[in-house]
């Protein structure tokens, strides 16, 4: 059989799982993100479109599948009922649908160890790579903001943390200290420069945590990945639709999803451009971000809260930068290179809109 025969009938034998083997005869590989490998099917009546998402699961990343699911599926059944009180148009369309096996487990396990999971494909929507105006920034943070506002009454800690310390920066400040004293791949010479940006900017690696100490920002249930490609949105109109991705959904501090959304979006360089001189923060889109977030949030923030939207930026991008600088002095270990130099490149990258953020601290403070 062709690959394309093969692997339909390896999705038809999941979906049996589920009770929906019989709609499927159609199946296309979708190469975005790098967690999972993933999979749209559906059948030939509802092409182009897809009606299922498959997911084979990466359980070296996430060891803890029953309380990752556990959270995924929390989550969609409050936005579900969220949405169904408040009578939202097109509500299926507005939440992850997770789906359950005939076992009504939320993942399936296969013999040889293999892990699954079904969603509901949200069709006439799609995700983007980057901004290509402020008004589509504008519609991604309207959604991020939007979905923060529907979880404002969820329980933050009814949540398993399932990666410990995932926006804790002191303690990735910690590691990065030992890997730097071990040098066990002697790559830190070649990075002494890099190095330096650590050391001399570490006040970052504390100031959200004693903000919070002093009630400044609260715990809330974050999505803590809040890149431009996990908001879909309608193919139509433009507008946000649906957020997605909801892995490393988990309790956390407030300010850390605009944070990484800020570093993430506004940026004049791709997070893996090799030229990594002359990045700078896009301050056009910074202020599409803001203006969208607090119009999809509404009143949930505090204005303490608000006042450290750029503080939060420059401590998620010192953060990314400084792993990939960890991994890269660990001999890549965590995130996928091509090349030798990938991690010191894209750590250059965070580091030099660091910078930017640091020069352009008070216009990004006057966009709130």
């Amino acid at each position: 059989m062709r690959y394309g025969e093969r692997m339909i009938e390896r999705i038809r034998e999941v979906a049996n799982a589920y009770g929906l083997r019989s709609s499927i005869d159609r199946v296309e590989h979708c190469f975005r993100g790098r967690m999972h490998q993933t999979w749209f099917a559906g059948s030939s009546e509802s092409e182009p479109e897809f009606d299922l998402v498959f997911q084979k699961m990466n359980t070296a990343v996430f060891q803890n599948l029953d309380a990752l699911m556990a959270n995924v599926s929390q989550v969609s059944r409050h936005l579900k009922e969220k949405m169904a009180l408040a009578g939202v148009r097109d509500a299926e369309r507005r939440f992850l649908h997770l789906r359950h096996t005939l076992e009504d487990d939320a993942y399936f396990l296969e013999e040889d160890g293999s892990c699954w999971r079904v969603c509901d494909y949200v069709k006439e929507a799609d995700c983007v790579s980057s901004a290509e105006s402020p008004a589509q920034a504008y519609q991604v943070a309207k959604g991020y903001g939007h979905f923060m506002s529907l979880l404002v009454d969820f329980p933050a800690k009814a949540l398993t943390e399932t990666i410990p310390g995932f926006h804790d920066t002191a303690k990735r400040l910690k590691m990065f200290e030992r890997v730097v004293k071990g040098d066990l791949v002697e790559r830190a010479r070649g990075a002494a420069d890099e190095i330096a940006f650590v050391y001399d900017n570490d006040r970052l690696a504390t100031v959200l945590a004693t903000a919070f100490k002093d009630d400044l920002v609260s715990l809330r249930v974050v999505h803590n990945d809040t890149k431009i490609n996990n908001v879909l949105l309608d193919r139509g109109s433009g507008e946000s639709v649906c957020v997605i991705d909801l892995d490393t959904v988990m309790p956390g501090l407030s300010v850390n999803d605009f944070g990484d959304m800020a570093r993430s979006i506004a940026c004049t360089k791709a997070e893996n451009d090799h030229d990594w001189r002359g990045t700078e923060v896009d301050l056009d889109l910074y202020k599409a971000l803001v203006d969208g977030y607090l119009a999809g949030a509404g009143s949930i923030f505090k204005k303490s809260e608000v006042d450290l939207f750029a503080t939060s930026a420059m401590v998620l991008t010192y953060e990314l930068g400084m792993r990939f600088l960890t991994d890269y002095l660990s001999g890549d270990l965590y995130f996928h290179v091509d090349g030798e130099q990938d991690n010191l490149d894209r750590a250059r990258v965070q580091f030099e809109l660091c910078r930017s953020m640091v020069r352009r601290r008070s216009d990004m403070e006057d966009a709130v």
